[in-house]
């Protein structure tokens, strides 16, 4: 984020997990470029990705949109739950809920904001950074780290933050969380399946291997 703040003040942000897969990658990169319009524009601040579920689980977080209308393809959130019990989650499923994919479009300038009305210690950190040479900039962030108390961006940002919209994804496109062996074994038969379909232009699958921001 730090390189974001420091080249413009209208700087967008893309955050996405490491460990996910997405078949349809054409479909993901349109829905992301789609946030960052809305999010440039100012229609939206913040704007996070939920995925349908297509079951039961009780090991993903969940969000609950105020309503079940989109509007411009986002829906305003209402509450988070993190992994839930199995009972809990069927009750998120039939009540319209959608898993958290953590996947996060954003303003760099607005997620700064966030950081200093909720997370201090941590904006804290991110200012007196900005203000070194770059070449000095991961030595101080190495040591600083450290020193810095335990947060998760899920529980101490996002879910205290106001204006926080969700665009949900369809099963269709296929996304996963890969971060245990068993869903990497279930999700790979599906990948390797959408990689041999020869009339789809863009669609292929595709695991996202690191993560990454994006400024636009």
């Amino acid at each position: 984020m730090l390189p974001a703040l420091q080249s413009t003040r209208d700087a967008i942000v893309v955050l996405t997990p490491s460990d996910h897969g997405v078949l349809d990658t054409n479909a993901f990169r349109t829905s992301l470029r789609e946030a960052i319009v809305r999010v440039g524009c100012g229609r939206q601040r913040l704007v996070l990705f939920g995925a349908e579920p297509s079951g039961v689980t009780d090991d993903y977080g969940w969000i609950m949109p105020e309503d079940s209308t989109p509007a411009q393809g986002v829906r305003k959130v209402a509450s988070f739950v993190e992994k839930p019990s199995t009972d809990v989650a069927a009750g998120l499923l039939a009540s319209g809920a959608v898993w958290n994919t953590m996947v996060v479009v954003t303003g760099a300038a607005h997620l700064m904001t966030l950081y200093r009305r909720h997370l201090p210690d941590v904006a804290r950190v991110f200012d007196l950074s900005l203000r070194l040479p770059p070449r000095a900039r991961g030595t101080f962030l190495r040591g600083a780290y450290r020193d810095l108390p335990v947060t998760d961006f899920c529980r101490d940002l996002l879910m205290v933050a106001d204006d926080l919209w969700v665009h949900v994804w369809s099963n269709s496109l296929g996304w996963s969380d890969l971060g245990t062996p068993a869903r990497l074994r279930e999700w790979l038969p599906r990948a390797t399946q959408a990689a041999a379909v020869p009339d789809t232009p863009g669609r292929h699958a595709d695991i996202e291997t690191r993560p990454h921001v994006e400024s636009a």
